[in-house]
């Protein structure tokens, strides 16, 4: 099976302290000194409002940037969009569009609007006149409510749209594959410790949001429950679900401190939006519940997206070295069937493919054990088997170390590493210890099971 750097990637993007949200950002008078065409739009700004303003920087998603550069009129030239106070303690902002006309960068438009906080902006094509309309979310009385504004470029001006309602979270995505842009809106529940529908405080919901050309409005065409221990969303990523369904899959933690994965799309078929990994009966979502914050990913490169079981990890609450089994989940039949397994080591940013005979006929189980040598950077991989033929139990088999090259070169054994990477100084090393362990594999197995990000 061809593998994937894939997860890697997503468990650097998380220790990185990247997320979803409550991204804690202060609201600066100026954004960072501007060279170039950034400096020339920085200065229309300031010479049109003055330059004692206060820019609101998006708190989370993929722009967070003082002046944010998109293409809106669908002239494949990005505009600049600005949102301002002209006050710190002001509970007006402004949304200011600058476009570049012939050489010459322009202020297109203001728009006003009753909000202070900036949580996140988003672009996408709701109504199908091939040019990005915005999206902007703002934090209103709680953290966990947030309240939506549209803008949209039509009949070559930009208007204003209000949104009813108030969310958590926002994502944008053509979730019914019309090549037309939807709006996710997620709502953690509102009382801690909710698990019922009492009509007024709901428990944690998806809904899906599009916009009538005819009305011109926005209009909610789906809804969906979603786990009610959610207190937090992280990590949300658009794709393909199974062979046939795109879809969302969206990480979040928990009351407890904890990690769930929740599945959501668009059954155009039946035209509802559906949640399937969420229970009714226990009002949650616990399929994929985990101790560790590793996420959700293409982990073969097949296109579709993973979640993750934790099986076996070291120590008692080790959150950073574990072995996980990785699912796949059918939107035919709502099973999730088993893709891999792997070991993956977040202090060291790799991960090693489980090979086929250190599985056992039980899903989860394995027949080695991991521990880690934090002082000698050092994973040590123990045969867990009993059989007739392997008499030895708790063998020390297999290592994988990390090492400078400078001990590299000065090892008496050199002979018995196997080199599996390296960057810079650092050099990622197999040491096989028992040759003749049923659960021993071959050297060319070990390095092609080996990932490093």
């Amino acid at each position: 099976m061809k593998k994937s750097l894939f997860i890697l990637f997503f468990i650097m993007l998380f220790i990185s302290g990247c997320s979803f949200s409550n991204f804690e950002t202060s609201n600066l008078m100026h954004p960072p000194k501007a060279t170039g065409e950034m400096a020339q739009i920085q200065s229309i700004i300031e010479k049109t409002v003055g330059a004692d303003i206060f820019f609101k920087y998006p708190q989370n998603g993929d722009f967070k940037s003082a002046i944010i550069m998109h293409d809106i009129d669908g002239d494949s030239q990005d505009e600049a969009v600005a949102v301002y106070q002209l006050d710190v303690q002001d509970t007006q902002c402004y949304i200011m569009i600058i476009d570049k006309i012939d050489d010459d960068w322009q202020v297109a438009k203001t728009i006003t609007v009753q909000n202070m906080d900036l949580y996140k902006i988003c672009f996408g094509d709701f109504n199908g006149n091939g040019k990005d309309d915005i999206i902007l979310a703002w934090i209103s009385y709680s953290n966990h409510s947030k309240e939506l504004t549209g803008v949209f470029f039509d009949d070559g001006d930009y208007k204003l749209f209000t949104l009813d309602g108030t969310c958590s979270d926002i994502f944008v995505e053509d979730f019914d594959n019309d090549e037309r842009a939807e709006i996710l809106t997620l709502s953690l529940s509102k009382l801690e410790g909710l698990r019922y529908d009492d009509g007024l405080n709901r428990p944690a919901r998806a809904k899906l949001i599009k916009f009538n050309d005819e009305n011109k409005i926005f209009e909610v065409i789906g809804e969906a429950p979603m786990d009610a221990t959610a207190v937090k969303y992280n990590y949300f990523k658009f794709g393909r679900i199974d062979d046939r369904q795109t879809g969302a899959i969206i990480d979040a933690s928990t009351d407890k401190e904890k990690t769930i994965s929740e599945i959501v799309y668009w059954d155009k078929t039946e035209k509802i939006l559906k949640t399937p990994l969420y229970n009714a009966q226990t009002f949650s979502s616990s399929d994929f519940l985990r101790d560790s914050t590793i996420q959700a990913a293409d982990i073969n490169g097949d296109g579709v997206i993973e979640l993750p079981k934790i099986d076996q990890v070291y120590g008692s609450n080790e959150k950073s070295i574990f072995i996980s089994s990785w699912f796949k989940f059918n939107t035919r039949n709502n099973i999730s069937e088993y893709v891999d397994s792997c070991i993956i080591n977040i202090n060291d940013d790799y991960t090693f493919y489980i090979p086929k005979k250190w599985k056992t006929e039980t899903l989860g189980a394995y027949k080695i054990k991991i521990v880690y040598d934090y002082d000698l950077k050092t994973l040590r991989i123990f045969e867990n088997i009993e059989s007739a033929e392997q008499a030895a139990n708790n063998r020390e088999f297999l290592d994988i170390a990390i090492i400078s090259a400078k001990e590299y070169e000065e090892l008496s054994n050199k002979d018995n590493y196997q080199v599996l990477h390296q960057e810079n100084n650092k050099i990622y090393a197999a040491v096989c210890l028992v040759e003749n362990s049923e659960l021993a594999i071959s050297k060319e197995e070990i390095k092609e099971n080996f990932k490093v990000s």
